[in-house]
């Protein structure tokens, strides 16, 4: 819960993501009907120097579906 105080609240009261020491590759990945368009962890990760962040989202898909669905080895996971 503190990562998600930190992404989409900017909490960094609550806990502070160094977002600058971020410098592997991120493949950042929503579901369309889980967070869905909200590229606010990429975006962060970009703002604090690493370019290589990629960003995609699921059409179709909620949070437990990109692990439970049916189709989600296709659909979701050879994203990565």
């Amino acid at each position: 819960m503190r990562d998600l105080a930190a992404v989409w609240a900017g909490d960094e009261a609550t806990y502070r993501i160094p977002w600058d020491r971020i410098r592997a590759e991120v493949v950042w990945v929503n579901t369309a009907l889980g967070r869905g368009d909200h590229p606010r962890g990429a975006d962060l990760i970009r703002a604090g120097g690493n370019d290589r962040v990629g960003f995609t989202v699921v059409p179709g898909y909620g949070h437990g579906d990109a692990v439970w669905g049916r189709t989600a080895a296709a659909d979701v996971w050879s994203l990565f």
